[in-house]
Order: structure tokens, then sequence, then C-alpha cells
């Protein structure tokens, strides 16, 4: 509605024509003008000043203002113009017949910030929950908003609406005004989340007294601390006519007492705030009034960022009164703007060429005729914080490569990010890191250096990241193994890490034996030095401190190495002597001087002998296969079958050894040279023996052992091979100081072979060696043989 005012400069023109003057008076016709002639920007819910000029000088006119559309912009009788709605009006400011016009364009108020409710959701997959967004300032519009997610498998958002997937940590962002601004939410979905809800909440304060025209915001706190964020808060008041509440915010209508309700979780949480409301106090008979004002800054700031908000207030002295008017400014809107109820919001950051700062700007509030200013340095917009990505449980494995990919909240600020790694580098850019060590690594992600970065308000982000090696799971070594006395060899151990398809980082072992007269072993290297026959246990344990988890118990191997005394290899006409212990498996040990010959290439060894060499033939060794099955098979034979099966065999015709050969039987003899030369080339000098006593193998010269199923006579073969190296067997005896008499004599004169056999199997079990018994030469295949001497022999 139109405001009327009369002209008083109107009013004395007619007066003076009443009185009747004379002298005609020429009337100056005002003019007017405004300081702005277009607001092209107007926010809905900002002020601006329009001031008007009335020439001439001194003209005593009030000035008229008005609105041609209220519902977009009104203006109050000192000319400060309010954004209702959007859309255009005109502004008209008159005095008397002359007046001024200023176009005004209201536009939506931009947020200066944006925030998501709730912040944090906890959710099972299939859940859904719809955000709510809402802008600083509250009557902010914001018609671009764009909905993101970090992983669309594990939450998805359409229009606010958060859908849950799968199971991890995914981040929901909004963001508006061509995404300077923007706002999260975390989401957390786990199929085995169960959800924590509001049991009670407090109002803060409880009770508030306030007096006409008041307002004053109340705090909810909700218990438990860990709950789910409440989405359906609702308040209420027992009277509105007394006092009524919006969003928590009371505001005193009238005198009288009302209460504030405010419910949640479908109104099964209640909590109340009494309010007790008083008429306005107005300066009372005698006192003199407002006596001064004061800015007060919100947290006591004295800076505003670009696009943030920073509430002033004033506080009156004394503090009884209420001012009626209170008008609000700052010099300039080029950097900041303030609304009537002292709301001041940064626009615009330029540094002061000549101090180097950040320009600010004097901010007054006027009350009453009193008027107080306070001075805001207007700053760029500051980060709020860094984020980064960490590895799940802040840990990494030894050599693995993580990347940290911090982002500035808000975005968009053109700041970059530095990562201050202890006690290693410096990171940058996405911020990439991999440790080759184990150990505790801190790092604290920072902003580097920019026009636009305020120090004091430098933000920093804090994370520790534990690196660990790759965990020794098992050690393994061969379960048995093999040595040679006086030889050494490494067992290698394989590992397994607790990472499939890597190695431990540490395989570090300290090596023990369980007998050191056996084998010993390097404690560090793992080398075993076999010492003598027997069996030991190597041990294999790791050793270093990151070969395990810190508080776990060490891995381990055991191998069992066996040493046996080394293998003989000789060669032809070579030797072995040893005064020492000699074993067979039919034998029990005994200690006897041991002479070990070798004519073509036999192998032997003095605790199997050459038993496990059956290719090998040896002296009086029982050398046709259908023999050794025979005897196996437990038969006895009889002189006659013996003296048949030899003949048949090539052995020699048939004689009767029922009288002793030699003593008479000379056809026997050339019988059996005879056979000799047709069956292996061999040709006797049966001259060279003492024809009385030449093969001295009668039953009644050595008693037949109790055990024995049948007698053997060395076969002519085997019985050539001898007497071809006599003269060997008796070089090698007396090098080691053998008696070369009875040698000769056991060659010679007394040479009374015999060979028993008992019923089990011979085949892998025959000694190939010639004993002596009671001053006779035997081919010893009995337990228990008395061994004088043992000669074994190798054709």
């Amino acid at each position: 509605m139109k405001s009327l005012h009369r002209i008083l400069f109107a009013l004395f023109l007619a007066v003076s024509a009443i009185s009747g003057c004379t002298d005609p008076i020429e009337e100056i016709p005002a003019k007017i003008s405004l300081n702005k002639t277009l607001m092209s920007s107007l926010p809905v819910g900002s002020q601006q000043q329009l001031e008007a000029v009335v020439k001439p000088e001194g003209t005593d006119i009030t000035v008229v203002w008005e609105s041609d559309d209220e519902a977009v912009a009104s203006v109050d009788a000192d000319g400060i113009v309010t954004g209702v709605s959007v859309g255009t009006a005109v502004i008209t400011a008159s005095a008397g017949d002359a007046s001024a016009e200023c176009k005004v364009t209201v536009v939506a108020l931009k947020p200066t910030a944006i925030s998501l409710s709730p912040a944090k959701l906890q959710m099972k997959p299939g859940d859904t929950r719809e955000l709510a967004v809402a802008f600083t300032p509250a009557e902010a519009v914001a018609e671009d908003l764009v909905w993101e997610t970090s992983d669309a498998s594990v939450a998805a958002v359409k229009d606010g609406v958060v859908t849950a997937a799968g199971e991890g940590e995914a981040t929901i962002t909004v963001k508006c005004n061509g995404g300077n601004l923007a706002a999260v939410c975390r989401v957390n979905v786990a199929e085995d989340y169960v959800p924590v809800y509001v049991k009670a909440m407090q109002l803060t304060p409880a009770e508030m007294s306030l007096q006409t025209g008041e307002k004053k915001t109340i705090e909810v706190t909700y218990l438990p601390a860990d709950a789910e964020e409440v989405t359906d808060l609702v308040w209420e008041t027992s009277d509105a006519d007394i006092a009524k509440v919006e969003n928590g915010v009371v505001e005193a209508v009238k005198a009288g007492n009302a209460v504030i309700t405010a419910k949640c979780m479908g109104g099964n949480v209640t909590a109340t705030c009494r309010v007790q409301v008083s008429d306005k106090q107005e300066p009372g008979p005698g006192e003199d009034g407002l006596l001064a004002v004061a800015i007060n800054a919100a947290g006591g700031k004295t800076d505003i960022q670009v696009g943030m908000e920073l509430q002033l207030e004033f506080t009156c002295t004394p503090s009884t009164v209420v001012p009626s008017s209170v008008i609000w400014s700052v010099d300039g809107d080029t950097y900041a703007s303030i609304d009537s109820n002292g709301l001041l919001k940064g626009k615009y950051a330029e540094k002061d060429s000549a101090s180097g700062d950040w320009k600010s700007v004097v901010v007054t509030v006027k009350a009453d005729g009193k008027e107080a200013s306070l001075v805001v340095r207007v700053i760029p917009r500051q980060a709020d914080e860094i984020r980064v990505d960490v590895p799940e449980n802040n840990r990494l494995k030894v050599g693995s490569g993580w990347t940290f990919n911090p982002v500035i909240y808000p975005e968009g600020l053109g700041f970059s990010v530095i990562a201050i790694c202890n006690p290693y580098s410096v990171l940058e850019g996405v911020c990439y890191t991999q440790p080759a060590t184990p150990g505790r690594y801190s790092y604290t992600f920072t902003l580097s250096g920019h026009e636009n970065l305020v120090d004091e308000y430098n933000v920093k982000t804090y994370v520790d990241i534990d690196v660990e090696p790759y965990w020794v799971e098992t050690v393994v070594l061969p379960s048995t193994y093999e040595m040679e006395a006086g030889s050494t060899a490494m067992i290698i151990p394989e590992f397994t890490s607790d990472v499939e398809g890597h190695q431990p980082s540490y395989k570090d072992l300290a090596w023990s034996s369980s007998d050191n007269e056996v084998a010993t072993v390097n404690e560090k290297t793992g080398e075993i030095t076999a010492l003598k026959a027997g069996s030991v246990e190597i041990t294999a344990t790791t050793s270093h401190e990151w070969s395990v988890p810190s508080g776990t118990a060490h891995k381990s191997a055991t191998c069992v190495v066996t040493v046996k005394e080394p293998a003989l290899a000789l060669n032809i006409g070579d030797y072995y002597y040893s005064d020492g212990t000699w074993s067979s498996e039919l034998d029990e040990s005994k200690t006897v001087i041991g002479i070990v010959f070798s004519k073509a290439n036999a192998v032997s060894s003095d605790s199997h002998l050459a038993a496990d060499y059956p290719g090998c033939t040896h002296g009086l060794v029982i050398s046709t296969e259908e023999y050794l099955t025979a005897c196996a098979a437990g038969r006895s034979w009889s002189w006659a079958d013996l003296g048949q099966w030899c003949s048949d065999n090539g052995y020699g015709q048939y004689y009767d050894l029922d009288k002793p050969v030699g003593y008479s039987n000379t056809e026997g003899f050339e019988a059996a040279n005879a056979a000799a030369v047709q069956s292996y080339g061999y040709t006797i000098d049966f001259t060279m023996f003492n024809s009385s006593s030449v093969l001295k193998s009668h039953r009644d010269s050595v008693a037949s052992p109790s055990s024995a199923s049948c007698w053997y006579i060395p076969s002519y073969k085997e019985m050539a091979m001898l007497y071809e190296n006599v003269t060997l067997v008796n070089e090698r005896l007396e090098a080691v100081g053998g008696d070369v008499v009875s040698v000769k004599r056991a060659f010679y004169d007394d040479i009374s072979y015999q060979y028993w056999c008992s019923t089990f199997d011979l085949s892998n079990k025959v000694i190939r060696a010639f004993s002596m018994l009671n001053g006779d030469w035997h081919g010893s295949k009995t337990e228990g043989t008395q061994l004088g001497c043992r000669i074994v022999l190798a054709f």
C-alpha cells in the first residue's frame, strides 16, 4: 500500500497565500534522484538501502517510498528494500511532484553451504533410505543438485534415495552451485548390521524465559550417542499464541506460558522445554534509554570466508533496553553483504597491495541513535577437511603400494595436498606410498602453498599405517636325508607365507642338531657336517623378529639325517684297511682287521660289504640261481645229489665225493680241470697244491654245523680265481703285516673251503667273504661266527 505524507513546503505556501501577501513568491520545483536505478540481483530475504537526494537542498519535503509489487520486493519509509520472492518490481521514491525509480530483480538466494541428513548410514543389502538436503541460509534454493556414489555395487543413489546393494562402504555425495558446494553421507552396508535406535532425547535448555518478539534456539541431544541419525524430528507448541517453534527456534509472541515438545521415532520418543513469555520491557520513566551498543561475532571470529556466513549480534547497555530500530550495514557490498538480522555473507576476497593481507569490511549496527562497528576480514573459501583412502584396518604388506587419493572438501578450491611421511619422504599428487620395510608409518596430509591459502585455516589429516612383512606360515624340510661320514651338505628349506603367491619377507633360520657327535650344523648357514654313523635330528627355526607376528610362536621343521660309513669305490688292485668294527646283516659286530681287495670294479662298504651288489661275483658265492632257489626251498642235499648237480651244471663229471678228492683220485682232478677249461677257459695247475691235502673237503675232516642243510664245495671257476689271486693276496697281507706263511698254507697246503646255508632266502643275504675259524678258512654265512680275519675278494 502506498504511503502518503504531507508536503510541508506546500502547506507553507498555502498559508502564505491566505495571509494575503501581495508579493508573488516564485515556487522552485523539487527534484529527486536515487543512488541506484537498478538492483539486478537482490537475493530473496536480502536487503539493500536506497538513498534519495532531494534538491534544492534544504527543501523540507518528506520522501514517499512505494513498491509496485510488494510480493516481490518491499520498501520501508527509510528506503530499505527487501527481496520477498523471485521476480521484478519497481521501487518509486516521490518528493512532491518529483519521483525517481529503481528496478529491482529479486533472485533466488543461492546457498553458501549444503548438508545431508543423516551424514552416516548403516544399512543391510536391499534397504532404502532417503537423504534430506539442507541449505545455508535456510531460504536458499539450488536447482542444480547432482547425486553421486563412490561405489554403486555397495550403495546406489537416485534423487536422494539410497539403495543398499552389497556389503562394503560407499560415499554418497550431493553437489550444487556448479559443483562448488558439496555434502556427503558415508554408507556402511553389512548383512549382519543391527541398527541402534534412539531411546531418549534431551532438550537444552529445558526451561527458558523470553520477552515478546525474542527468539531462542533449543539444542537436541539423542541417546544413546551411537544411535541411528534421526530424520523424523517434529516440533510442537502447546500454545502458538504465546510461543511459536520452527526447527527448534522458539519465538515469543505474547506473555504467558507454553510447552515446546520435540518428538521422534514416530512420536515414541519425546522431550519438552517450558517457556515463560513476558512483555517486552521499554525504558521506564526517568531512564536515559539506550546508552551504548556493541557488536559480537559468533565464536569471536573476525574473518569471513567467501560464500560463508557469520552471524553478528549486538548487545545493549543497559541490557534491559530493547531498541525500537536496528539497522545493519556494511561499507560497500563488493566484499560482503549483511541482512537485517546481522547475518554477514562473504562475497569476494582481494588482497591489499600495500599490506599484502586480505581486505576487510566495516560492519555497522545502528540502534536508536547509537552505533557500533566491527572490522571483518574477507578471505577466500578455505578447506573444511581432507579425506583420504586408507587400506583395510590401516595395514599394508611390505612392498605393496597404496594410493591415498586425497580429496579436499569442499571441492574446487584449487588447493593441492601434500603428505609428510615419517620416517621417509614427502608425497604429492595422489600421494602414493610403497614402504620397503615393516613398521608404523605416520602420514600428515595438509594443504600446500597456494595464493588463496590462509595459514591459520590450513587443515590437517593424520593417518597411521602399520606395514607388515609377509609372515612365515610354514617351514618345510625333507623328512629324511642320508649322508656319508666325513661329508658336508646343505638342506634347502622351503617356505610358505600367510599370503598365497608370495614368499615370506624374512627367511632367517636358526639351525640346531640333536647329537653333535653324529653331525653338527652351522647355526646360521645350516651347513651339516656328518661325523660318524648314526641318526640325528636337524631342526630349523625362524629367528627374525619379523618372521612371525608379535606374540606368535616361531615356526620350525625337523629333518632326520642318517649318517652312514662311506661306500668304497675301489679300482683294480686297490685295497682298504680298517682296524675297526665290521658288521653285516647277519653277523654281530666284531672288532677285526679287515682287508678289502678289488680285482674287477667291485664296490663294497663296511656295513653291508658287497651284499647290495649281487651282480658282482666274489669268491665262494653260490652263483647258480637254481641252486639258491633249491636251498631257499629247504631241500636237503646228499653228497651224491651234490655231485650229480655239479656234473649236470658243468662243474665236472660225477665223481665219488665219499672219498676225499686228491688223496688218490687223480682222475677226479683231471676231470675237474677239463671241466673248468671247457666251461670257463681256466686251467688249474693242481701240481701247485700238496697232493696229499688238496681240497681236503670230506665229512670226517670238519664237522657239519648243526644248522646246515647242505654242504657246498667251491666251483672250479672260483678255485681258479682264488688261485690266480694268491700272489695279490699275499702282497696285500704282507703290506699290512699279515702272516704270509699262514696265508700260503691256507691256499696251498690247507685249503678247506666249506660253505653251508640254512633254509632261509639267500638271494640278497650272501656274505661274500672268507673267514678264518679254528685255523681253517670258511666262507661264512652263519650268525655269530667268530671272525679272526676277514678278506673280501672281488673278481
